[in-house]
C-alpha cells in the first residue's frame, strides 16, 4: 500500500534533522495518523519497519529498522538482523548455485541423446526352421511373368545369407533352412516395460506437439487440406481449363503438401517451444526492470549520496543487468549456432548432432562409484605394497597424488567438468589422427606397454575400461576445420547454457524459498488455494490412472 504524505506548512520536515523527522514519521504511522494517541490499531507483535544504512568500512550495509508500541504507549525499536536459520537459508541458495553450475547439463532431457538414434541387433530363434528355395541366375526373366525374383545386390544387407548364396552354384535349386534371424531394430521403435504413453501432458504432446492429431480419420483431411482452402480450388478450375488435368492436379498436390495445415501447426509448435525454453529467461528479465533495478538504483544513490560503495552482490543478473557485453554474447552465441545450424550443409549438422550426443551420452552413462572406488585403492596403493611401512610414506604419497584423485573426481562426479573436456579430447583425438605427421600407433603402443605397470599399479581399467576415444586413420585439413568449428559452436553453447541456467536457478530458488517463506506467514488464507490445486491434481490424476494401469501391465 502507498500512501502519500502532504507536509502542511509546505516542507516542514526540513527544519528537522533525519532522526527526528523519521521518529515523527514513525510515531505518526503507529497511531493510525493520529497525533498524540496512546496506541493504534497495531498488536505487539506488528511492526512498522524502515531500511537504514551503515556504513562498515566505506561499504553500504541496509538494514532494516522495525519498532511497535508497547501496552505503556512507547516506542520500541530494533534492528533487524540475520539469525542463524536465515543465514542457513542464504548458504543454500549458493550451494545449489554451485550445484546448478556443475549440474546444468543433467537438465537437457536424455531423450535427446540417448541410443535411439542408433540400432540394436536381436536374435530370433525359430521353432520350426523356415525353409526358402532359391535359384541361382544370370538369365533375368520376364518382368510380367515372375514375381519372386531378388537382385543379389540387395542381399548385401543380410551378410549371412548372402555368403551361403555366393556358394551356391548356378542354376540349380538349393533349399536353405532357417533356425535364426537377426533382427535390426532401432532404439527409439523400443518401449521400456513401465512405459506407460497416457497422460495429461504426454497426450497433449502426442496430439499437438507431434501433430498425432492428424492420424484421426475425421480430423486428417482438414490436416492436409491447403491454408489458402477455396482459392486453391478455384486455381485448380483455372489450370483444368488451361491445362491437361494430370499436371494441374499434380501441382495441386504440391501446393497442399507445402501449404497444408499440418505444415503450418508442426511450425506454429517448435516456435511455442522455442518462447517455452525462453518463458523463465524472459520472466527474469521482466522481474529485474519491474522490481530489482529501482531498488538497486535507490540503494546506489543512497550510498553514493553518503560516499560509500554497494558491496559485492552473488547476483550476476542484478550486478551485470540483463544488457551487459556478457549476456549479450551468450545470447547472440545461442542465436548464432541455432541460424547455422539451420543453413549448413547435412554432413556439418550430422558432425554436430553426432558430438554432442557422443559427450552427453558418455557423461550420463558415467559411474561415480567406480571412480569412488578408484580413489580408495589408489589412497591405499602404500599398504598394498610396503605393508605396515606404507605408513611412513603415506604423508609424502598423498601430496602428489590427491591432486589426481580430487580432478579424477571431478572429471566423474561433476557433468560440466565432464562434458566440457571430453569435449577438448574429441576435439584433440581428431586433431591428431593416427598417420605419418601425427602421433603414431605405433608410438602409442609403446607409451602403453612403458605404462603398464603404472596402469596396473594404480588400478587404472577401473575407470578406463568403457572409455573409448575414436581416433580416424587420416583426415584432411578441411575436416580439420570443421571439426575446430564445430568444436568451438559446442564449447561456447555449453558454456551459455550453464551461465544461463546458473541465473535461473538462482532466481527460480530465490522465488521458493520467499514463496514458501509468505505461505507459511499467511497460511490461513493460502490453504484453501493449495487444497483446491491438490484436489485438481488429484483429480487429473485417477482420470488417467485406471488406462495407465491397463498398458502398464501390459507392456510388463
Amino acid at each position: 500500500m502507498e500512501v502519500s504524505l502532504v507536509q502542511k506548512p509546505e516542507n516542514c520536515l526540513l527544519h528537522f534533522n533525519s532522526a527526528i523527522a523519521e521518529n515523527k514519521l514513525r510515531d505518526l504511522l503507529l497511531s493510525d495518523f493520529k497525533p498524540g494517541k496512546d496506541g493504534g490499531s497495531l498488536n505487539e507483535h506488528e511492526y512498522i519497519c524502515n531500511m537504514h544504512i551503515a556504513n562498515v568500512n566505506y561499504n553500504a550495509k541496509f538494514f532494516y529498522r522495525c519498532c511497535h508500541k508497547d501496552p505503556h504507549g512507547n516506542i520500541v525499536c530494533e534492528n533487524l538482523i540475520y539469525d542463524f536459520w536465515i543465514n542457513v537459508v542464504f548458504i543454500c541458495v549458493i550451494i545449489i548455485n554451485v550445484f546448478a553450475i556443475m549440474f546444468s547439463p543433467y537438465l537437457i532431457p536424455d531423450s535427446f541423446y540417448r541410443k535411439k538414434y542408433g540400432r540394436s541387433m536381436y536374435e530370433h530363434k525359430l521353432l520350426k526352421p523356415l525353409k526358402i528355395t532359391i535359384m541361382k541366375t544370370d538369365i533375368a526373366p520376364p518382368k510380367d511373368t515372375v514375381q519372386s525374383v531378388v537382385s543379389i545386390g540387395k542381399l548385401k544387407i543380410m551378410p549371412s545369407l548372402y555368403r551361403n548364396v555366393q556358394n551356391i552354384p548356378h542354376n540349380e535349386i538349393q533349399t536353405l533352412s532357417l533356425w535364426k534371424m537377426n533382427i535390426d531394430v532401432q532404439y527409439r521403435r523400443l518401449i521400456s516395460a513401465n512405459y506407460v504413453p497416457v497422460g495429461i501432458m504426454k497426450t497433449f504432446y502426442t496430439m499437438f506437439v507431434k501433430c498425432h492429431i492428424r492420424k484421426y480419420q475425421n480430423l486428417g483431411r482438414c490436416c492436409r487440406a491447403s491454408i489458402f482452402g477455396h482459392l486453391t480450388n478455384e486455381n485448380e478450375t483455372d489450370n483444368n481449363n488451361k491445362r491437361g488435368s494430370k499436371e494441374s492436379m499434380a501441382e495441386l498436390n504440391t501446393v497442399n503438401s507445402r501449404h497444408s495445415w499440418f505444415r503450418c501447426l508442426k511450425q506454429f509448435m517448435r516456435i511455442l517451444i522455442l518462447i517455452g525454453i525462453s518463458f523463465p529467461w524472459i520472466i527474469r528479465i521482466v522481474f529485474f526492470y519491474w522490481y530489482e533495478k529501482p531498488h538497486t538504483l535507490e540503494m546506489e544513490k543512497a550510498a553514493v549520496k553518503r560516499n560509500m560503495t554497494l558491496s559485492l552482490q552473488w547476483n550476476l543478473t542484478n550486478s551485470l543487468t540483463p544488457i551487459h557485453v556478457l549476456f549479450l554474447l551468450c545470447y547472440f552465441i545461442i542465436v548464432l549456432d541455432a541460424m547455422v545450424f539451420g543453413i549448413v550443409s547435412h554432413k556439418v549438422k550430422l558432425k554436430l548432432q553426432l558430438v554432442m550426443r557422443k559427450c552427453l551420452r558418455d557423461m550420463r552413462e558415467m559411474s561415480c562409484l567406480k571412480a569412488l572406488e578408484w580413489s580408495a585403492l589408489v589412497l591405499l596403493v602404500p599398504f598394498e605394497k610396503c605393508g605396515i611401512f606404507g605408513f611412513i610414506i603415506f604423508g609424502f604419497y598423498v601430496v602428489f597424488v590427491l591432486p589426481v584423485v580430487f580432478g579424477v573426481l571431478a572429471f566423474y562426479c561433476l557433468p560440466t567438468v565432464n562434458l566440457v573436456l571430453r569435449l577438448f579430447v574429441h576435439f584433440v583425438a581428431y586433431l591428431m589422427p593416427y598417420g605419418k605427421q601425427c602421433i603414431s600407433r605405433s608410438f602409442c603402443l609403446q607409451c602403453k606397454n612403458i605404462l603398464k605397470e603404472c596402469h596396473d599399479t594404480f588400478h587404472l581399467d577401473i575407470v578406463s575400461s568403457k572409455e573409448t576415444v575414436e581416433r580416424p586413420e587420416t583426415i584432411s585439413m578441411k575436416n580439420r576445420f570443421l571439426q575446430l568449428f564445430v568444436l568451438i559452436a559446442c564449447f561456447l553453447t555449453v558454456l551459455s547454457f550453464i551461465l544461463l541456467t546458473m541465473e535461473m536457478v538462482l532466481f527460480l530458488t530465490e522465488i521458493f524459498i520467499y514463496t514458501i517463506i509468505g505461505i507459511i506467514m499467511n497460511a490461513s488464507a493460502m490453504l484453501k488455494y493449495i487444497s483446491l490445486i491438490f484436489m485438481l491434481v488429484l483429480y487429473a490424476r485417477d482420470c488417467f490412472k485406471g488406462i495407465s494401469d491397463n498398458i502398464w501391465n501390459s507392456t510388463n
